[in-house]
């Protein structure tokens, strides 16, 4: 115990005052999410968003694609289009607002724990975040994620707020917040839910049911906001096409160990608080609602990938990640308490430094790489040669492809006459074509495969046309 205590008496001799500290945690924050921001190639998803908030959409446009074609809300787009108007249109440009959010959420997290804790507190919860996998990279990758993380914890906060006293601007700000985070993303509604149970729960254990009629009230107006959209949830719980999918409790199990890091130190840290939460009720009301708020994304989701299609999905655990945080943090508030040291905060965060080298996130690719395989397309397609794919990929593709100024862009097969492409001498194809797909047949039996194109990543095939009716009319030519 001596030497404990002489070890704390060293960490304090370095201890920095509150504004030294928390300047430090952004500064830190800032360089761990922009760090190497766009070593990577954007994949799919982020090129969609890279299209859609493009020079061919304006803000209109934007809206209408959100509710006609994409289906998720449109604010991250919005604000991805305007910042992209001040920063520029790359890849650094449009990964960079995520990256600034994910700044802003370390404050944003800090904001939610001191209303769950003491200064104290509130600083390891952020410091945790500041350091957290998973958190960061989500920071770098353009979807709407990490705004879905900063909104949740802004509602959070002033919802917990209210829980403590009423009064008419925590009234508005958590309204508003929650809106933008409906808005936001369809998994937003799930913390709203959490939100209203905790309400529920609370009262029923109390017995005093006096200030449900207010909270209640925020909630029917969130609603009603929200309205305009509700067609397009409509039409989206109808789909069919896609695949249902009953998740195992292996990939359940796999979910929650990524969303801590798979770091043996922050898994032990949160289950230590579940356990303190449940056998305690250290927290009182929130010991309700922090747990709720990660078992009904889960319950949610779960159902959700069962009836109707696959959400269930490690990059949606997004939605629950400061809970899984404060949590985290509470047990190392306690045990740096009971032992008058910080030594279980330093081992934690030396611990979440080490995963970051560990798993080496900023020097390897860990999305799908697109972007090398057609800036190797560009420098083959010297001779301008058409380039085909399928299905919307073309205007995907299309987004690196212009970049590097290729003669010829992507255009989807399946819009094309054979009559035209029986005209055609040669064509370039990403990807694979279906099989037993229409177009699939006409392409074997009138083309050969002249070269497969060693680009590093997406399949490139080049045809040439080797049908009789092409063949003939080229020599009477």
């Amino acid at each position: 115990m001596n030497r404990l205590s002489k070890l704390n008496q060293l960490i304090n001799s370095f201890s920095l005052s509150h504004q030294q500290y928390f300047f430090g945690l952004i500064v830190g924050a800032f360089f761990l999410r922009f760090y190497s921001l766009d070593f990577q190639s954007l994949w799919w998803d982020e090129l969609v968003s890279a299209i859609v908030v493009g020079p061919d959409y304006n803000f209109k446009d934007i809206v209408l694609f959100s509710f006609s074609e994409d289906g998720n809300p449109p604010l991250y787009y919005l604000l991805l289009k305007l910042w992209i108007s001040i920063i520029g249109y790359d890849d650094w440009g449009i990964r960079s607002l995520s990256a600034f959010i994910g700044v802003a959420s370390v404050c944003g997290i800090y904001f939610l724990a001191r209303q769950v804790g003491d200064i104290r507190f509130a600083r390891i919860t952020a410091s945790v975040v500041c350091l957290d996998l998973f958190h960061i990279y989500y920071s770098q990758e353009a979807r709407a994620y990490i705004l879905l993380f900063f909104l949740g914890c802004l509602s959070s906060a002033y919802f917990i707020r209210l829980t403590k006293s009423f009064n008419f601007s925590d009234s508005i700000m958590f309204m508003l917040t929650s809106i933008l985070l409906m808005y936001t993303h369809y998994f937003g509604v799930f913390i709203l839910i959490a939100q209203v149970l905790s309400i529920l729960i609370c009262a029923i254990l109390k017995s005093n049911y006096s200030l449900l009629p207010k909270h209640l009230i925020h909630f029917l107006i969130i609603g009603i906001f929200y309205l305009p959209w509700i067609i397009v949830v409509y039409r989206l719980a109808g789909l069919t096409e896609f695949p249902k999918y009953i998740p195992s409790i292996k990939s359940i199990i796999h979910h929650l160990l990524q969303v801590l890091g798979k770091d043996p130190i922050k898994i032990a840290a949160f289950l230590f608080s579940i356990l303190m939460i449940f056998r305690k009720s250290i927290l009182g009301f929130k010991s309700i609602y922090f747990p709720l708020w990660i078992i009904i994304p889960l319950t949610g989701s779960f159902l959700f990938s069962v009836i109707n299609f696959w959400v269930f999905q490690v990059r949606y655990m997004m939605v629950s990640l400061a809970s899984f945080i404060i949590l985290t943090s509470l047990s190392l508030y306690f045990l740096d308490k009971k032992y008058k040291t910080v030594l279980f905060t330093i081992v934690l965060l030396m611990s979440s430094s080490a995963n970051l080298i560990i798993k080496d996130y900023y020097w390897s690719h860990k999305k799908a790489n697109i972007r090398d395989p057609l800036r190797a397309l560009s420098s083959y397609n010297v001779d301008a040669i058409p380039i085909f794919t399928i299905d919307r990929r073309s205007t995907v593709f299309n987004y690196y492809l212009s970049q590097y100024d290729s003669p010829q862009l992507s255009k989807d097969i399946s819009e094309q006459k054979f009559s035209d492409l029986d005209k055609m001498e040669e064509f370039l194809f990403i990807g694979p074509l279906e099989e037993n797909n229409e177009i699939q047949v006409w392409v074997n039996e009138n083309f050969e495969i002249h070269e497969k194109i060693k680009t590093g990543g997406i399949g490139v095939r080049h045809y040439v046309n080797t049908s009789k009716k092409h063949i003939e009319k080229q020599s009477l030519l």
